[in-house]
């Protein structure tokens, strides 16, 4: 425990058994109330997201050092110099980290502060500089609110504790440092006591900040997210896909998207489809350079296609968290789509997407259908058959191959389902990079590797369907989720991002093809498994109810809410009938018959409470006892064993009145045989109670035994 807090100076109260001094305790509740309070922010900062890799392990090292300070793990007192040439040290390093490492200045600032924040949090002293440290964790609590984290309202409560037990703490030190502190017990379990009383007062706050929120609606996600938004980057998440940029984004398995179906028709094993890729160098596939069709949005809808005669229908509402990405993820054949922006760009060629899309996560609602096979399409155009052709300097190896597989071929669907099904058999699927580049990422797949991911399958498909001739495209987006059984939500996480070919048949349009032979993914233990949903639906109610939680939504719930409330009072006044008729006419018969085991089983629980309680008073003495013969006594046993010397001495018919202090009785009883024990009981019970003498609880223990024995 450090010496160098700012209110421990003029204390001048007697100590607290076993202490150096009476605010022992109290300051390290403080110090551990100002740790939690910086650690709060610090995990709130970096649960959204907002803080690079090497800044959250240096100052969670930091804090963790901190953590082992506080609680006596590690002894160090930084010298006063430190602060001092550790900060100059770090104002050297801020251009370098400004202009070759963060290359930001904002993100070269926040380190800067989080560093001269942490440093002051070892080195404080004064008030003013634990002001400081109070003022950072505010800070970064502030910062927080950019990301829109489903964690925030947890950290959020975290820091109201801490910083109700901080303000606390802060004044009972300034208040004992003002005036002598006179304690009489309890100091030792006072941290506990107070950490368990702000943690009543930061849950109030919450659930009456809660009941206020919904009734206060907001226009916008968080305020700070216009001043500085903040977007997840995932690759292949664009208009551009290189090879193993869908690899790479499979290696997290954080969700991006929920989908909820709200039509009645629910197909299965959907893909969501995001962009449309037909042009390939050899490395990367993009899209043609073409101006996108504005799609105006009226009323709320966009108008996607016309939905064909007797076909299924099914409706949709997709949740996408805050990507660096402006794509619309449409399952099926893309009818219509319900958002909240002016227009949106493309069409079933190019993908649809919505560039400048609000901050924050995006809330869309999508018609489609499943096309039939065998729909009747008009044919393809020259210039569209030139640009779904055109391939790079390709290795001859690669059209060898595909003619090898489609030797006697039988047509362009027979040809491309002949591709897909080598594909699938005689390839391996994995997730792992190749361990350097080459020249031909695709040959070298196909002929050295022979194993990959997504987009090496569909890119080799889509090539080997080129070099005959047939019109192909890659399409990028998401395959399968997992539906989570707590809220019926889809979960689409980046683990599921994935790619394939669309190949051109004439007659019957575009046909979607999958060479992606299936991946076996590892069991994962079913409690995690359900911890993950759980957490996932809270996260889903986070992001409908708080962060989009606007006044439409608002006057949504109040009417839902007098809806309940209606139907909940006509029930109610139901069930008080029924109940009336129940007491009337049931009642006597099960009374009756049930009256004995129910009175007895009362009983039984009457006495098995009051014998728990019983036993734990038993218990509880014999404890303290224990420690009374060990030395360990606090100032409130000094009054127990002195009431167990005055029921030894009742037994032997000598009785302390209550109007007499304990030296007048003491001295009443001197020429009796019990006299100089009492007395002496009697002084170290004055040493114990009111000197706090650690060395009197023993002594006092063995003479009231003493004392008991001689009955």
């Amino acid at each position: 425990m450090p010496d160098s807090l700012p209110y421990n100076k003029s204390v001048t109260a007697s100590a607290p058994i076993g202490r150096a001094r009476p605010l022992a305790a109290v300051e390290h509740h403080y110090q551990i109330a100002l740790l939690g309070l910086v650690a709060s922010g610090y995990l709130a900062i970096v649960t959204g997201g907002l803080l690079d890799l090497p800044a959250t392990i240096l100052t969670g090292s930091a804090l963790i050092v901190r953590f082992l300070l506080v609680f006596g793990v590690l002894r160090w007192n930084p010298p006063e110099w430190f602060e001092a040439r550790a900060g100059l040290c770090y104002l050297a390093f801020y251009p370098i980290d400004w202009y070759f490492f963060s290359q930001d200045k904002i993100v070269a600032t926040v380190h800067l502060l989080l560093f001269l924040g942490t440093l002051r949090l070892f080195t404080a002293k004064s008030p003013r500089d634990f002001r400081f440290v109070q003022t950072l964790a505010l800070l970064q609590m502030l910062a927080a609110t950019m990301s829109a984290s489903v964690y925030f309202l947890v950290f959020l409560s975290f820091f109201l504790m801490f910083g109700i037990a901080t303000l606390a703490g802060a004044e009972v030190l300034r208040s004992g440092a003002k005036q002598p502190l006179i304690v009489r017990s309890g100091l030792r379990s006072f941290g506990w006591r107070l950490m368990g009383l702000t943690f009543f007062i930061a849950m109030t706050i919450v659930l009456i900040a809660g009941g206020m929120f919904f009734v206060l609606p907001r226009s916008a996600h968080a305020a700070f997210q216009h001043l500085a938004p903040f977007r997840s980057q995932f690759p292949g998440l664009s208009n551009v896909v290189s090879l193993g940029a869908i690899g790479e984004i499979q290696q997290s398995d954080s969700p991006l998207l929920h989908v909820r179906m709200t039509s009645p028709f629910k197909p299965d094993d959907l893909k969501w489809r995001g962009m449309v890729l037909s042009q390939f160098d050899g490395h990367r596939w993009t899209q043609v350079r073409r101006e996108a069709p504005k799609i105006p949005v009226e009323r709320g809808f966009a108008k996607l296609g016309d939905r064909p005669p007797r076909t299924p229908w099914f409706q949709y509402e997709v949740r996408m968290k805050d990507l660096d990405s402006d794509v619309l993820f449409m399952a099926g054949r893309p009818q219509m789509a319900g958002v909240g922006v002016p227009a949106i760009y493309g069409s079933s060629d190019t993908g649809y997407r919505v560039p400048g899309r609000p901050s924050g996560p995006f809330a869309y609602t999508g018609y489609s259908v499943i096309e039939e096979p065998g729909a009747t399409h008009a044919p393809m155009s020259a210039a569209d058959r030139e640009e779904y052709l055109r391939l790079p300097p390709t290795d001859p190896r690669v059209e060898a191959l595909a003619r090898s597989w489609m030797a006697g071929g039988l047509g362009p669907l027979w040809e491309a389902q002949q591709i897909q099904k080598h594909l699938k058999r005689d390839f391996k699927y994995t997730l792992e990079l190749p361990s350097k580049e080459v020249p031909d990422p695709l040959a070298h797949f196909l002929f050295v590797r022979r194993k990959g991911h997504c987009e090496y399958f569909a890119s080799a498909m889509a090539v080997m369907l080129r070099t005959r001739g047939i019109p192909s495209r890659v399409v990028t987006g998401f395959q399968s989720g997992v539906m989570n059984p707590v809220n019926g939500w889809l979960i689409l996480r980046a683990s599921d991002a994935h790619s394939w070919v669309e190949a051109w048949v004439d007659g019957w349009g575009w046909m979607t093809f999958d060479p992606t032979p299936s991946s076996i993914a590892p069991p994962k233990a079913q409690w995690l498994q359900q911890t993950r949903f759980y957490l996932d639906a809270f996260e889903v109610f986070w992001g409908e109810w708080v962060v989009g939680y606007d006044f439409d939504r608002q006057m949504r719930l109040a009417v839902e809410m007098h809806d309940t409330s209606r139907t909940t009072s006509g029930n109610w006044l139901d069930r008080l009938a029924a109940g009336a008729t129940w007491l009337n006419t049931d009642f006597p018969r099960h009374a009756r018959r049930w009256w004995l085991p129910v009175a007895c089983g009362a009983v039984v629980c009457v006495a098995l409470f009051f014998g728990a309680l019983w036993l734990w008073r038993i218990v509880r003495g014999r404890g303290r006892l224990a420690r009374l013969r060990n030395g360990g006594g606090q100032r409130s046993d000094a009054t127990l064993l002195y009431q167990r010397a005055l029921k030894a001495l009742g037994r032997k018919g000598v009785e302390k009145q209550t109007w007499v202090t304990a030296g007048e009785f003491a001295r009443s009883l001197s020429g009796t045989d019990n006299g100089r024990l009492v007395s002496e009981i009697t002084g170290l019970y004055d040493r114990l109670r009111f000197g706090g003498d650690a060395q009197a609880a023993a002594r006092m223990f063995e003479l009231v035994a003493r004392l008991e024995r001689m009955e």
